[in-house]
């Protein structure tokens, strides 16, 4: 794993079911599929010194134009965390996922 994703945190009770290193447009970045009380997400994690003046309205416009965002109102963004900014997007409840 590149060394810039080492530090990234953890929350607790969060179980972690795929983690890999992509580029997203130019941008190295973690990409996560997660569960945490039962809900399933997504998350496209940046060093957040890499964007310092993206604001959360244009990095959710460059995030939602990927086709791995199922829908752009169900984006969420989480800065100041050791340096990283989360984007979390494609939620679901796992009781919906049952019935998929």
């Amino acid at each position: 794993m590149n060394d810039k994703f080492n530090n990234v945190p953890k929350d607790e009770g969060v179980a972690t079911l795929l983690q890999t290193q992509m580029k997203f447009d130019e941008y190295d970045v973690l990409y996560e599929q997660w569960i945490w009380d039962g809900i399933y997400g997504e998350s496209i994690i940046f060093v957040e010194a890499e964007l310092p003046h993206m604001t959360d309205e244009a990095l959710e416009d460059f995030v939602a134009v990927s086709p791995i965002v199922k829908a752009k109102e169900n984006i969420t963004i989480s800065r100041g965390k050791n340096g990283y900014i989360f984007v979390n997007f494609n939620f679901k409840v796992l009781e919906d996922m049952e019935d998929e």
